[in-house]
């Protein structure tokens, strides 16, 4: 299996650097969650069966070429319907290396949410592109309040406590940056190698992230036995 991801920048998902992917936190996560639910030891990271998706390459990718019947198709506002069309470019994009690898991929789309009704935009937005695409391991990786939340819970060991407020109940992006940075002592936020269960499943994105993730992977094993 070949893992196709595609984010924001070096903090979350990581970037390219000369060929060469150079994994950030959120990598790091999604392969570690992958090793646990897969039940043996290999990291696609440590075995470079990885491709990273440039956010360019799949913004300018056009309009999707297929409406869903029956269903609403995108979300109302023009940032959802962007998501959407990122999403069916990251699924065509994923196809095409299944063909030229002769193997199978799983894709993540990485995008930050500051509120609930944003992350469950988003989140649908990304599933909706990918099932137009007719791509069934296709996952939606979105961090509620951001993937700085994700992060402080992990240094915090899965406590969902942070300043005498709930984690979900953090919105400003900038509250969290300086707060991680506090914790963090020196450390880079791209350095970060959170493991699973160091987040709290009490936070709603991440806990349906990881079992999105888990049912993606089983489902793809199912299908190779």
């Amino acid at each position: 299996m070949i893992l196709v991801l595609s984010g924001e920048g070096v903090s979350d998902i990581g970037r390219d650097n000369a060929g060469n992917f150079e994994p950030g936190p959120m990598a790091r996560l999604a392969d570690a969650i992958i090793q646990d639910a897969q039940e043996f030891n290999y990291s696609y990271i440590e075995n470079k069966a990885i491709r990273y998706v440039e956010k360019k390459e799949i913004s300018n990718s056009g309009r999707p070429k297929l409406l869903l019947t029956g269903k609403k198709r995108m979300a109302d506002t023009p940032e959802d319907k962007w998501f959407f069309r990122n999403a069916a470019a990251l699924a065509r994009k994923a196809v095409e290396i299944e063909k030229e690898a002769n193997d199978s991929t799983l894709a993540i789309l990485f995008r930050d949410a500051d509120k609930p009704e944003e992350y469950r935009n988003k989140r649908s937005s990304i599933q909706n592109g990918f099932k137009l695409e007719a791509y069934r391991n296709g996952v939606a990786m979105v961090p509620c309040p951001t993937s700085e939340a994700w992060l402080i819970s992990s240094v915090l060991g899965g406590g969902t406590k942070l300043g005498g407020k709930n984690l979900e109940e953090w919105k400003k992006r900038d509250v969290l940056k300086i707060r991680l940075g506090e914790m963090l002592e020196g450390q880079e936020v791209k350095d970060m190698d959170p493991s699973p269960d160091s987040i709290s499943m009490m936070l709603t994105s991440y806990g349906d992230f990881r079992r999105d993730l888990e049912l993606s992977v089983r489902t793809i094993n199912d299908r190779a036995s």
